[in-house]
């Protein structure tokens, strides 16, 4: 049975199990080539999560040939596997390093190897990270290493001392693979990786000291929300190791269990473990009161001059507020289609127990000047960490989009609907393309134009008179004059109107399903259609497994362009498909969804 508690009662009820504890630990193994192994399911961390279950994602992020020490001749510390396993936000870490830093060239600076380990661990712990940290004893040496460099002697009399007293100073534990493997010399055919049993034993010894762990320690405290608004709940859920005795704000509680809380107030919940060691870790969850302006948008922000065209304002506030747009009450979350003759400011305001206003503002300009990518959805092949691929058309060259690689890259740009494009302009920042191709493709993804440059020296590239129609605009980037591509801004121009066509105000020429907008999306979409006649409507949205999960009956509409508007709050993320009937004509597009 669900129980939602406030603060006040917590201490002083006893906390029932929910559904069990089903809350996943993520484990780092951090490691060098014993750790990365072939890279496959034969490799001990990939072992490892086959023997703890699915209760435990273990994810391999070990480096070939690396060093613990910061100064060594490869240190871990400048690879991004160092990045992507902070990213991970383990519960778990096992390290296994040193070996390496027993070459001669390392071994000159194990001065600085203590420090180092316990600067390596600070950093694992920074950002409210607080996971448990287990350092390996490395696997014994046997022979001379191969010519590798690497000495038995230096690491196991030198080194693994080392880690031992940081496994005590850090607070951590130790998962000994040296005394587990020391009589298995036949597993390590070059006397220093093993072989498939060798990696099998390493998992098999990993995951005993894992699930033989002492009791009183704290592997996992959270919330589903860190923040709560009026009538929403929140759920805690932990997991202390095996024998703990267990407070949650000094009610007992099982070891491994969860709560649903709805705080009135800003609350702080505190765990404390205890058994052959202590812990004590802390979740705090806000409330936030009505009265607060969670986003305000419009799209698009730019209108053609004399089109009579439509943007639509999207808001979402706080529950239980009171909501005005221009001074006329609106629904607390809501969107609405707006048709500007001119240049013009709108402004949200919201109130309850807290108050706040917003503007935003939907320019009309004459379509000569509007840049059609500007705050447009945008994709990328992949984006430098800390960094965000909608820089590039945010419409300031002070931020740049930047690749997290440096071979073939690319950013794609939705313009929301079939745009004549007559101008592109590239700002590129301090690395740019030197080859890149310039796609252009129609509503349906189908690539109609492709444009080349071999000689790209930087600056600003600017392409002219292109006259072709798309929807997408997508920027390959293919040889790169630096580390990584980068590019301040993104800029398309052109006219809403066909090559060659005059505005006009008829019935559309066609039945036309148009892509929904924005897509991706999160979590409001509007889909626009239009009609050659008047027609009964039905709108059903599936998804990937053909499961109609929405459907939408407008009825009978008239000739024209319509809209309608999908809020996809209760969805998961993921590719969806939306089908639209009128009459006895059908069109179907596909929409993605991320949260």
């Amino acid at each position: 049975m669900k129980k939602i508690l406030s603060t006040v009662l917590l201490a002083a009820l006893w906390v029932t199990t929910l559904s069990g504890q089903d809350r996943v630990i993520r484990v780092a193994c951090i490691g060098n080539s014993i750790t990365i192994g072939s890279g496959g399911s034969t490799a001990w961390p990939q072992q490892l999560g086959q023997r703890l279950g699915a209760h435990y994602n273990v994810r391999n992020f070990g480096v070939s040939g690396t060093t613990l020490l910061r100064h060594g001749d490869f240190p871990y510390w400048n690879e991004s596997a160092f990045l992507q396993a902070q990213d991970f936000d383990p519960h778990i870490v096992i390290i296994c390093l040193g070996t390496n830093d027993s070459k001669p060239q390392n071994r000159v600076l194990l001065g600085e190897f203590f420090t180092d380990y316990m600067d390596f661990i600070k950093v694992l712990r920074k950002d409210g990270r607080d996971p448990q940290i287990y350092v390996a004893r490395p696997c014994p040496v046997f022979g001379d290493g191969g010519g590798s460099g690497i000495n038995g002697a230096v690491l196991h009399g030198q080194i693994e001392p080392i880690v031992d007293s940081v496994r005590v100073a850090a607070g951590g534990f130790m998962i000994d693979f040296y005394r587990a493997m020391l009589s298995h010399g036949d597993l390590f055919p070059d006397g220093i990786h093993p072989n498939t049993t060798g990696y099998a034993m390493m998992a098999d010894t990993a995951a005993w000291y894992l699930n033989n762990s002492p009791s009183g320690f704290i592997r996992l405290f959270a919330a589903t929300d860190t923040e709560v608004e009026v009538g929403e709940t929140s759920q805690l859920y932990w997991e202390a190791t095996p024998g703990s005795q267990v407070t949650l704000n000094g009610a007992p509680v099982g070891a491994s269990d969860s709560l649903v809380v709805a705080p009135a107030a800003k609350s702080i919940y505190t765990l404390i473990a205890s058994g052959a060691v202590a812990d004590t870790k802390r979740v705090a969850i806000d409330n936030i009161p009505p009265g607060r302006i969670k986003s305000l948008s419009a799209f698009p922000l730019q209108l053609d001059e004399g089109a009579g065209d439509t943007s639509r304002i999207s808001w979402m506030t706080t529950n239980g507020s009171s909501v005005t747009l221009d001074g006329a009450a609106v629904a607390q979350n809501g969107s609405v289609a707006v048709v500007p003759a001119r240049t013009t400011t709108y402004t949200l305001a919201a109130g309850g127990g807290d108050s706040q206003s917003a503007r935003i503002t939907i320019e009309v300009l004459p379509a000569a000047v509007i840049n059609r990518a500007l705050r447009h959805p945008l994709t990328a092949s992949s984006t430098l960490r800390g960094g965000n691929a909608q820089w590039a058309v945010d419409g300031d060259t002070t931020t740049a989009w930047q690749s997290a690689g440096k071979i073939t890259e690319w950013i794609m740009v939705d313009l929301g609907r079939m745009i004549t494009l007559k101008t592109l302009r590239i700002h590129w920042g301090n690395s740019f393309a030197v080859s890149y191709t310039v796609h252009l493709l129609n509503a349906d993804g189908t690539a109609i134009k492709a444009i080349t440059q071999r000689n790209g020296d930087g600056g600003l590239d600017e392409i002219i008179d292109i006259d072709t129609q798309a929807r997408y605009v997508c920027l390959l980037c293919q040889k790169v004059s630096g580390t990584n591509y980068s590019v301040t801004e993104f800029e398309l121009y052109g006219t809403t109107m066909p090559v060659g066509v005059d505005r006009h105000d008829g019935v559309p020429a066609l039945f036309e399903l148009e892509q929904n907008y924005p897509n991706p999306f999160n979590p409001v979409t509007t889909i626009a259609y239009r009609l050659t006649r008047p027609a009964p409507i039905r709108l059903v949205i599936y998804d990937v497994s053909g499961r109609a999960v929405r459907t939408l009956d407008p009825g009978i509409q008239a000739e024209g362009r319509h809209e309608i508007i999908v809020d996809a709050s209760g969805f998961s993320s993921g590719l969806y498909f939306y089908q639209l009937t009128a009459g006895l004509e059908r069109r179907q597009r596909r929409m993605m969804l991320i949260k």
